[in-house]
C-alpha cells in the first residue's frame, strides 16, 4: 500500500491501529477510531486485516441458542424413543424385562383365532408364542374330549393365554363338566392350595360361555391366578376352552383379557 500512495502527501490519512490508509479524514470502519495524518516516513505496507465486527459477539450467541436448541430438541427425542422402545426401569434402578413392563408402554399384539372363524382377537402389550402352554390346555381338555386341536398359545412374561378346541356332542353339557372336573380339585402336586370362584355367565364371540376364576395360594401367599373360560359354539357342536393364568405380580393383566376376549366379534 506505501507504494501505491505519495508518502507524506498532503491530504492522506490513516489508522495506526488497522494500518488502513484514506484520502480523506473520518473514522477507521475497522476499528472505528479517528483518522490521523499519514506521517512523513509514509504508510507501512502491511496488508490490511480487519478485526471482527461488534456484532459478532450476537452472531456467536445466536449460534449458539441454535445449537442449544437443537441438543434439547435432540435429547426430547431421544427421551420419547426410550420411552415408547426402550426398557422399562423401576423407580429402584431395576431393568424391567419387556415381557413384565407395565402395559400402558407398550403397543397390543393381534392374533387370528380359527375357533372363532379366524376373527382378531387383541391382546394388551407384547405377546409371543409359547407351545407348551397350549399343550397343557389341550391336556386338560383331553381328558374328556377327543382329538384337541390348539388354537393360540402365548405368554407375556409369567402371563399365559391358551385356546384349545375339540367337536363334542353337547359343547354346553361337556363344558360344565370341563369346569366341575376342576373346581372339585383343591390341592396340586406342589402342596399349594386352589379356590374356585363361582361359575359366571358371559358372551365371547356371540358363544354363550362359562367362566370361572381360580387362586393358587400356598402358606397364605397368591403364587397364582386365573381363569377358565368354557365357550359353547352349539352350532358347529364344537367347545372351546380358554385358560388365562398370571403370577401375583402380573395378576392385574387378568380383567383386561377378559376384555380382550370378549371383545371378538
Amino acid at each position: 500500500m506505501g507504494d501505491e500512495i505519495d508518502r507524506g502527501a498532503a491530504g492522506w490519512h490513516w489508522c495506526p491501529v488497522c494500518r488502513l490508509a484514506s484520502s480523506r479524514g473520518g473514522d477507521c470502519p475497522g476499528c472505528g477510531r479517528a483518522y490521523v495524518q499519514v506521517p512523513h516516513a509514509g504508510v507501512p505496507g502491511t496488508p490490511y486485516r480487519p478485526r471482527l465486527a461488534h456484532g459478532s459477539g450476537f452472531l456467536t450467541g445466536a449460534v449458539s441458542a441454535v445449537v442449544a436448541v437443537a441438543v434439547v430438541a435432540a435429547a426430547a427425542v431421544g427421551v420419547t424413543l426410550l420411552y415408547t422402545r426402550g426398557d422399562t426401569i423401576t423407580a429402584s434402578g431395576q431393568l424391567v424385562s419387556p415381557d413384565s413392563a407395565p402395559q400402558s408402554q407398550k403397543g397390543n399384539s393381534s392374533f387370528a383365532v380359527d375357533a372363532f372363524n379366524g376373527a382378531t382377537l387383541t391382546l394388551p402389550g407384547s405377546w409371543k408364542a409359547n407351545g407348551t402352554w397350549g399343550e397343557d390346555v389341550a391336556g386338560d381338555l383331553s381328558q374328556i374330549a377327543s382329538p384337541v386341536s390348539i388354537d393360540l398359545s402365548v405368554n407375556q412374561g409369567k402371563a399365559f393365554l391358551g385356546i384349545v378346541n375339540a367337536e363334542v356332542g353337547d359343547p354346553t353339557q361337556t363344558g360344565s363338566e370341563f369346569l366341575s372336573v376342576y373346581s372339585a380339585a383343591e390341592a396340586t402336586g406342589t402342596g399349594a392350595t386352589v379356590s374356585w370362584s363361582p361359575v359366571r355367565d358371559l358372551v365371547i364371540g356371540t358363544y354363550s360361555t362359562q367362566a370361572q376364576d381360580f387362586t393358587e395360594s400356598q402358606s397364605g401367599q397368591v403364587l397364582v391366578k386365573g381363569t377358565f373360560y368354557a365357550v359353547s359354539d352349539t352350532q358347529s357342536g364344537e367347545l372351546i376352552i380358554i385358560e388365562t393364568d398370571a403370577s401375583a405380580n402380573q395378576a392385574s393383566i387378568l380383567p383386561a383379557l377378559e376384555t380382550a376376549l370378549t371383545a371378538i366379534p
